[in-house]
C-alpha cells in the first residue's frame, strides 16, 4: 500500500484502535513533500518561535485530519517518512552551521526512541520535538559568540517579529540602557540594534516570499511595517530589488 492510500481503502476491523495519521494522509505524496520542504526551510531559518507556530497553525490543521486504522504497512510507512524527515532536519541543521557532532547527538537520541514507538501520533510528537531541537541548534550556532545581553535581545527579537520593537524595549529586556544596548550591538554585530531588528525582519520577509503565498501587503502587515511602500523600500535597500521582483525571480 503506497503513499497514495485513500480513506476509502481503509477497512476498520472490529476493536481496531483508531489513530490520527500524519504520514499516511491522502494528501501524501505531493502535499506531504511540500510540507516537509517548508519544515526544513523553517529549521534553516533558526527561529524556534516561527517553527513552533508553523507546526501548530499549518501542519496540525492541514495534515493530521485523517482518522484510520493502523495495519503494519502504514506503520512501516510512518516510521520510514519520520526517519526521512529527521534525516533532512539533520542535514538542514548542519548546512546552517550546526556542528556535525551536535546534529548527530540530536538524531541519535530521537532515532532510539522512534524505533520503539507504535503510535503514529506519538511518533509525530517526537518528530516535532526533534525538528525543534535542530532549529534551536541552528539558532545557538548563530548566537554562540554573542554576549548574554545581546543574545537575550536577539531571542526576544525572533519571538516578536510581528511587532514594532523599540530600543527602549530592548533595554528593558536585558536590563541595560537603550544607548548601551545600541553600543554593544555595534560592537558585536557591526550594526545598531534597530538595524538588526529590520535585518531579521527582512530575512523572514525573504523567507515568506519564497515559501508562502502571502501577498506582499500581507507580509508587510505581519512584520508590523507602517505601509506596503515602507516595507518595499526597506526590502530593496537590503536586497537591491523590490519584494515583487524577488518573488518573480524565485518563480513564484
Amino acid at each position: 500500500m503506497g503513499d497514495h492510500m485513500k480513506h476509502d481503502d481503509i477497512r476498520t476491523a472490529p476493536g481496531t484502535r483508531q489513530f490520527k495519521v500524519f504520514f499516511t494522509s491522502p494528501l501524501a505524496s505531493l502535499n506531504r513533500r511540500s510540507a516537509e520542504k517548508k519544515l526544513i526551510a523553517y529549521i534553516s531559518l533558526g527561529n524556534p518561535s516561527l517553527l513552533t507556530g508553523h507546526m501548530k497553525n499549518e501542519i496540525e490543521e492541514n495534515l493530521s485530519e485523517v482518522i484510520g486504522n493502523l495495519p503494519s504497512v502504514p506503520l512501516t510507512q510512518a516510521k520510514f517518512h519520520g526517519n526521512a524527515l529527521i534525516t533532512q532536519g539533520h542535514l538542514a541543521a548542519v548546512n546552517a552551521g550546526v556542528p556535525e557532532d551536535t546534529a548527530q547527538r540530536i538524531s541519535d537520541l530521537c532515532m532510539r526512541k522512534y524505533e520503539e514507538m507504535t503510535d503514529p501520533a506519538v511518533q509525530w510528537q517526537l518528530a516535532k520535538e526533534t525538528l525543534l531541537l535542530f532549529c534551536e541548534a541552528v539558532r545557538d550556532a548563530e548566537f554562540r559568540l554573542y554576549s548574554p545581553a545581546v543574545r537575550e535581545c536577539c531571542e526576544y527579537i525572533q519571538q516578536n517579529l510581528h511587532r514594532s520593537i523599540s530600543l527602549d524595549e530592548l533595554g528593558q529586556v536585558c536590563h541595560l540602557s537603550p544607548h548601551y544596548v545600541s553600543d554593544i550591538f555595534r560592537k558585536e554585530l557591526g550594526i545598531g540594534a534597530l538595524q538588526y531588528v529590520h535585518q531579521v525582519k527582512m530575512q523572514y520577509a525573504k523567507f515568506l516570499l519564497m515559501n508562502s503565498d502571502l501577498g506582499i501587503a500581507e507580509i508587510s502587515v505581519q512584520l508590523s511595517y507602517p505601509s506596503h511602500s515602507n516595507f518595499s523600500q526597506r526590502f530593496k535597500r537590503v536586497y537591491g530589488i523590490t519584494p515583487n521582483e524577488f518573488r518573480i525571480s524565485c518563480g513564484k
